[in-house]
């Protein structure tokens, strides 16, 4: 595979406050006026998944000057990470810097970079507040989202099993996130922070937009793995890798084309995999059938 032609662009910025959560405007925003790296040689690992815990990015850089090395272990600050091939970037991901060090590694430096998408609001943000009898769930819902900087999808707002009152009003304490898993669980609904977004889904649920194909001709790498269900009664979980495939996203799909597996699949979870002058430039996605 050619690797002239690869591209990532990395930036770094310091988060606007916001007046209402104090977290910072920045869930999965591009903000101007901070350290750009594109040319320098950069690694990366993206993890993300369909868990309410955040998305996980470590980046390494080679050969940052000295004064974008101090920078980096600054913080607060939010990264954005973009990769793709010559005039086509696309975002892998946007969040918190947590981690941020620089290393001897013979006559260059070497900086590694982690963060944690949403990771201030996941850990920070809180909601106390009392809802009077006949609050609806929605309502409490859209609290908890506003706390850590997030909006309840429109179409998630419309189900209508959320519009069920809570008889005896209901108290919410603690952190947002955990607040927001409380308030689902009993519809049976899990949610998670993709792409800056709050994405709200049942067990089989998938997120609005068309199937991406994955075959030969799109990159598909080798044939999908068919793992046994880790339970009686669950599907097996299938993974396929291929080159680096920044639009999958947990809760999407994904249409294969292979001679061991064909249709349909839910993406579940994916590690994108990159180096700018190596031999990394893939996408491993675990997926399971519709």
């Amino acid at each position: 595979m050619r690797r002239f032609d690869r591209r990532c662009r990395v930036r770094l910025a310091r988060p606007r406050p916001s007046p209402q959560s104090k977290l910072g405007a920045f869930v999965g925003q591009l903000l101007p006026n901070g350290l750009e790296v594109e040319h320098l040689r950069v690694r990366f690992e993206v993890k993300l998944s369909l868990a309410s815990t955040p998305n996980v990015a470590t980046v390494t850089i080679s050969n940052l000057a000295p004064a974008s090395r101090a920078m980096v272990t600054e913080l607060p600050q939010v990264m954005s990470l973009e990769a793709g091939h010559a005039g086509y970037l696309r975002r892998l991901f946007a969040g918190d810097v947590f981690y941020g060090a620089s290393k001897p590694m013979g006559a260059d430096y070497e900086t590694t970079i982690q963060a944690h998408e949403g990771g201030r609001a996941f850990a920070f943000a809180t909601l106390n507040q009392a809802f009077a009898s006949g609050t609806t769930a929605i309502t409490a819902l859209q609290a908890a989202a506003a706390a850590m900087g997030l909006s309840v999808p429109r179409r998630v707002a419309l189900r209508p099993e959320l519009a069920r009152q809570f008889t005896n009003g209901i108290t919410l304490a603690g952190k947002a996130s955990d607040q927001l898993s409380l308030l689902l669980e009993p519809f049976g609904l899990g949610w998670s922070v993709q792409d800056g977004e709050l994405q709200i889904l049942d067990e089989a649920g998938v997120a609005p937009g068309e199937a991406i194909r994955i075959d030969q001709a799109a990159g598909m790498i080798g044939s999908p793995d068919v793992a046994p269900p880790s339970k009686p009664g669950k599907k097996p979980t299938i993974t396929v890798r291929c080159l680096l495939l920044p639009e999958a996203k947990p809760g999407g799909l994904v249409d294969i084309v292979s001679r061991t597996v064909t249709g349909l699949h839910r993406l579940r979870d994916i590690t994108h995999t990159g180096d700018t002058h190596g031999e990394d430039w893939t996408t491993a996605m675990e997926v399971t059938a519709l």
